[in-house]
């Protein structure tokens, strides 16, 4: 019996024989995963070695969370999980990159390992490795390690993450695996809306479907000729894109491609024509992982893709990131401020300055009339006395009546003393005579005592001895070297 096996071969081990035990083996029958399992004790760990503004919101480490359930059903050998955010298989890619790919997958007793990754030059790398490991017939052990090194256009991130959960058997027992052909199953197409006499064709539709795709995915459109009901006709359109070549109505999207990026198909049939874009909308490392680990709950799936996770989602928790643009986007609003500030003062200069002229101007015009009418001013002598006050015309350097050199006229004349022994003139601050020592007194009582009347013009009768030139009587020294004047002969 099978059960005596195992003994026997104790037995002939202890005696150093050598006992197969591949029949005994085969005696197990083997354990059934089928069924429905719910999901616990999600563990999240992060290890973020660089990180910067463009990476999106910073994943931290974090431990609960994750709740719901799934169902396992068996396909030859492997798992396939079917009820989350999407199916996964035991022998596929759980991370939700399309540019991931299987690079490698072994499976024994109990036991799935796989690993994918991006291409070695993809500016997004991610390679991770997807281990379930079943601890007893009850209990699936997941967990996942994975390597990001992400080099965007001005931050460079890297992180390990590992995720782990267990799945505990909530219904049904284990039992003989059922034997069947590997399953080859493939989803069947949607089948176009037939009517039985449908009309003339009206309209071109696109098939609803995702028009937000990632960089590297691969996407199929259908264009469909229909009636005014909806109903499909025979006639098949032609499908065609001026952004990319298509392959039976699929492309894939350049793994290159930008966020924002458009890609147009457009389809024709007769005279009916329909256009379709689908955007390039690349989620960061954190909404990949809040995708990944959303609620199991079915349905989650159409909440998960394509909308951007909340901070906090399914237990991963995230820092958001710093904007690097905004104290850049300060500076900026300041110049611009600062710049219209002195543009507005330079404005208000600008102003008052050409007012300014247009004033000056209008004065100059005035005074311009007014002279017409009134007639020239009297205008003064260009030389005077600065001690006695005569005034001179050009020509002469000195005062033919103190020797005092001669000043241009001023609104207000200096007053002056003169020396009463040779009568010269000199300044105000001046007190003695330099020629004769005599104490100098102010012109006012110089006249007073002499009584002289400069202005007179009578007889000639002085002549200079070094320029011969001729003055009158009153006068004292030459007018033009200040010597001093003799009588003539």
């Amino acid at each position: 019996m099978a059960y005596r096996r195992p003994a026997i071969c104790l037995l002939l081990a202890a005696g150093g024989a050598w006992c197969p035990l591949e029949g005994w083996a085969q005696d197990a029958p083997p354990v059934s995963y089928e069924g429905g399992w719910a999901r616990t004790g999600q563990s999240i760990q992060v290890n973020v070695s660089s990180w910067g503004a463009d990476c999106g919101p910073r994943p931290q480490s974090s431990s609960g969370g994750g709740g719901g359930r799934v169902t396992i059903r068996q396909a030859d050998r492997e798992l396939v999980l079917a009820g989350g955010v999407r199916t996964e298989r035991s022998d596929g890619c759980w991370s939700m990159n399309p540019r991931v790919r299987r690079v490698s997958h072994s499976q024994s007793e109990g036991r799935w390992r796989t690993t994918c990754r991006t291409a070695a030059d993809d500016p997004k790398f991610e390679e991770g490795t997807y281990t379930l490991r079943a601890t007893s017939p009850d209990t699936i052990v997941y967990r996942e390690t994975s390597r990001y090194d992400w080099r965007l256009d001005g931050d460079h991130c890297e992180a390990s993450i590992v995720l782990s959960w267990s799945y505990s058997r909530v219904s049904g027992s284990p039992g003989p695996v059922p034997v069947a052909e590997p399953d080859h199953e493939s989803p069947p197409p949607a089948a176009p809306v037939r009517c039985a006499s449908p009309g003339d064709p009206a309209r071109l539709v696109f098939d609803a479907g995702r028009r937000r795709a990632e960089a590297g995915e691969r996407i199929c459109l259908r264009a469909r000729v229909v009636d005014a009901s909806g109903c499909d006709t025979a006639q098949e359109p032609s499908v065609e894109s001026p952004d990319v070549a298509l392959a039976g109505g699929c492309f894939d999207i350049p793994a290159s491609a930008r966020d924002g990026q458009r890609f147009r198909v457009r389809a024709a049939a007769g005279e009916l024509h329909a256009e379709t874009t689908v955007t390039v909308q690349s989620p960061d490392i954190t909404s990949y992982l809040a995708a990944r680990i959303g609620s199991d709950e079915p349905g989650a799936a159409d909440n998960a893709v394509g909308a951007p996770p909340a901070p906090q989602a399914g237990g991963l928790t995230a820092e958001p990131a710093s904007k690097a643009g905004e104290p850049i986007l300060w500076l900026v609003l300041v110049i611009a401020a600062v710049a219209l500030l002195i543009l507005g003062v330079a404005a208000v200069l600008f102003r008052n300055q050409r007012r300014l002229a247009a004033r000056r101007q209008a004065n100059r015009a005035r005074a311009d009339v007014g002279s017409q009418v009134v007639g020239p001013a009297p205008t003064r002598p260009a030389l005077v006395c600065p001690t006695c006050h005569a005034e001179f015309d050009l020509g002469s350097q000195f005062c033919p009546h103190d020797a005092s050199r001669l000043t241009e006229a001023v609104e207000e004349p200096r007053t002056g003393t003169v020396c009463p022994r040779c009568h010269r003139g000199f300044d105000a601050g001046t007190r003695y005579c330099p020629h004769d020592s005599e104490e100098l007194v102010p012109y006012s009582m110089h006249e007073a005592i002499h009584q002289r009347g400069h202005h007179r013009r009578g007889e000639k009768g002085k002549i200079c001895p070094a320029c011969a030139a001729r003055y009158e009587l009153d006068a004292t020294f030459c007018g033009k070297d200040g010597s001093e004047l003799v009588l003539v002969n």
